[in-house]
Order: C-alpha cells, then structure tokens, then sequence
C-alpha cells in the first residue's frame, strides 16, 4: 500500500491522508539532467533539526537521500520562480515529482513553506503546524530539501521494498 500526506503553511495548514493501491514498478525516469541539490550546509542543518525533534519523540533519526533532494530542490526553484505555494503548483503531484526523480516511493508526505530565511525558523514554524509536525514525526525514513530564496520543501518517503517488507 502506498500512502502520503501533505502539509502547508503560511495561510492555511492541510493536512492530507491518503491510502492509493500499489502500481507496478515506475522505470527509471530520471531526467538526463543532473539530480539538483540544495546547500550542503543549510541541508546538513535542517536534517539536524528534523533528527533532533525526531529524537526527542523517541523516533529514529531520518537519512538524507539524494533523489528526494533533487525533487525537492527543483519544486523549490518552482516554487519561488512562480510565486505559487501549492503542493500540485506545477502541475505535478510530489509523488510524480518523487518517481522523476528515479525513486520508488511507498510512503511519502511534504511539507512547503515560504517567507523564512534561516533553517531554524522554517523548523519552528512546521513544528508549530500540526499536520507539518504530523510530517516530520512521520514513519518515513528519507527525507530530502528544497531551498530557494525563501522558500523551502521537505520531501519525507521510504522506499517501496522497505514498506513491502514490513506486511510480510
């Protein structure tokens, strides 16, 4: 079973749970440009942040991966360049944004947000927003960021083989 959530912040908060059947294996649909990359050190500290909140609630800390970043980064740069702050802005879902990026999703979520500058207050804005909290407390194992200007995406997702294994 695959699953994901969304959550937003800045105007309103929504929190979106849905449960969608498996589907076959998505190909390799990684695009011939190279995987994108937000700022290593600002990365490195918002992975901090999310470990330290994760630890603190007694949940395993979360591993940065590189195609969620690289999906993550590209929506930032959307996001920013059209000043829209929805989770589908560019017409895409974060599943499909996900799989374009050549990874196989079972659980995913989001989180977006904008108007911040610094690491720290990004985190303390979602971890203030319920459903952005629900995201970063999540069961997901992965995360990769999005940063660009002030605008800033968290991708949470663990891979289907690794939710496949937990039904067995």
């Amino acid at each position: 079973m695959r699953n994901y959530t969304l959550a937003l912040f800045y105007l309103v908060p929504i929190n979106v749970s849905v449960a969608v059947p498996p589907k076959e294996k998505p190909e390799a649909t990684t695009s011939e440009t190279p995987l994108a990359s937000p700022p290593k050190e600002t990365a490195a500290e918002l992975l901090r942040l999310h470990n330290s909140v994760r630890t603190e609630a007694g949940k395993p800390e979360l591993r940065l991966n590189e195609r969620l970043s690289s999906a993550a980064q590209r929506f930032a740069e959307f996001l920013s360049k059209a000043r829209k702050y929805e989770h589908d802005a560019d017409g895409r879902t974060p599943a499909a944004r996900i799989e374009a990026e050549g990874y196989d999703w079972g659980t995913w979520s989001e989180n977006i947000g904008w108007g911040t500058k610094e690491p720290a207050d990004v985190m303390r804005t979602w971890i203030n927003s319920e459903g952005h909290r629900v995201n970063i407390l999540g069961e997901e194992k992965e995360v990769g960021f999005g940063i660009s200007k002030d605008v800033w995406v968290a991708v949470f997702a663990t891979q289907l083989k690794e939710v496949d294994k937990k039904g067995e």
